[in-house]
C-alpha cells in the first residue's frame, strides 16, 4: 500500500489493485535473441523449424514476425524452437524475427531471409 495525493489533492492509500486500470504493467524483462538457425531457405520452403538461441526465455514465450505468432515450444532459458509455416515461405524476402515473454516487451530481431 503507498500513500499518492490523488487527483482531488487529498492524501489516499492506494493497493497494487487500484493502479491497473491504467494499463498492463511489465513484470518480467524482455528476452535477448543471439542468434536464429537456419537464417536462410529457398522458397518455396515446406514447414520450416528453426532454433532460437538467446537469454531470459521463460516458459510461454513465443517467437513471432512482424504479423504471426509462431508455434513455439520451450526448451530452455536459453532456447526455443519454432514453425514457420510453409505459407510464409512461398516467397522471397526478409522476416524479423522477435522472441516475446510473458507479460514483458519483444525482443531485438534477427533476419531469416526466403532466397
Amino acid at each position: 500500500m503507498a500513500t499518492v495525493l490523488s487527483s482531488d489533492g487529498i492524501l489516499r492509500n492506494f493497493t497494487f489493485e487500484d493502479f491497473k486500470q491504467f494499463g498492463p504493467g511489465t513484470s518480467q524483462p524482455a528476452a535477448v535473441l543471439s542468434s536464429i538457425a537456419p537464417t536462410t531457405v529457398v522458397h518455396p520452403a515446406p514447414d520450416t523449424t528453426i532454433t532460437l538461441t538467446g537469454t531470459g526465455f521463460k516458459q510461454g514465450a513465443y517467437a513471432k514476425t512482424a504479423t504471426v505468432n509462431l508455434a513455439t515450444t520451450f526448451v530452455s532459458s536459453t532456447q526455443l524452437t519454432a514453425v514457420i509455416p510453409a505459407a510464409q515461405l512461398l516467397n522471397a524476402g526478409a522476416s524479423q524475427i522477435t522472441v516475446v515473454n510473458p507479460d514483458a516487451p519483444a525482443s531485438g530481431s534477427k533476419t531469416f531471409t526466403v532466397t
